[in-house]
């Protein structure tokens, strides 16, 4: 779960948020450079969906984050790993099936705080704009598809619903988790600081679009110990996380 990042003591320049207060900006370009640039070892692609399986995931225990590249032929490596995606898939799709009065939350890239809200159709609008003209850069990560027309045309692959505990949650049991599917729209140039997924959950991610670089740390006590402590400091802006942690992988995705 993402915390509240501590206001820095270096002033970057400000940032108007959503609640109409100035936020200090995070030089977020030159951590991101700096996190990349970095001796990191990259993460090593599935040789074959083969391995890519809940048989195979329950035997190696999953300990280790996975990486499947689609090759050449996107749909048939779709097919291998169970995974079911709607053609033409992108921001304007989206606000389609969901509703142009939709609201949304964004997160301001600059200040990795809440962004403006907006409805779907300004925000597809917004994500068509020519990169010059996003201004402020705008981030959505978090968008609930759960109960809306997409949840029905996107299956999650065959390994993640062979081991995921919430298809196993008893029916009826109020505390089962409620969402399980997100779909994320970041423009050119965005970028999202270090943070622990909701609960510590494992998640999946399938790029449809674009460039993704990842950079992982391994959750031992001891990386999990300098998270907390790079979260809550106050200089957290000047000092990337990847400098305290041990053992980190880089992994990049990209489709055209």
């Amino acid at each position: 779960m993402r915390r509240l990042r501590q206001t820095p003591a270096v002033d970057y320049g400000e940032s108007d948020g959503e609640d109409g207060l100035p936020h200090a900006a995070i030089p977020f370009a030159q951590l991101a450079r700096a996190l990349m640039e970095g001796s990191f070892p990259q993460l090593a692609p599935q040789p074959s969906t083969k391995a890519v399986t809940p048989a195979a995931l329950r035997e190696s225990g999953f300990r280790a984050p996975l990486l499947v590249r689609c090759g050449d032929c996107v749909h048939a490596t779709r097919q291998a790993l169970g995974l079911r995606v709607p053609q033409g898939l992108g921001a304007p799709a989206v606000a389609a099936a969901l509703g142009l009065d939709t609201l949304v939350h964004t997160l301001d890239v600059a200040t990795q705080r809440p962004g403006l809200r907006m409805t779907l159709g300004e925000w597809a609008r917004y994500f068509e704009l020519p990169p010059h003209e996003r201004r402020p850069l705008l981030n959505v990560v978090a968008l609930n598809l759960g109960g809306t027309p997409l949840e029905a045309e996107v299956h999650a692959p065959a390994a993640v619903r062979g081991i995921d505990l919430a298809s196993i949650w008893p029916p009826g049991d109020l505390s089962a988790p409620q969402v399980q599917l997100y779909c994320l729209m970041s423009p050119a140039g965005s970028y999202t600081d270090w943070h622990v997924d909701m609960a510590g959950s494992a998640v999946w991610y399938h790029l449809l679009s674009g460039r993704k670089v990842f950079l992982l740390a391994p959750p031992t006590p001891a990386n999990l110990a300098a998270y907390e402590a790079w979260a809550g400091s106050e200089r957290q802006a000047e000092e990337g996380f990847a400098r305290r942690a041990s053992g980190c992988l880089g992994a990049r995705g990209s489709r055209n």
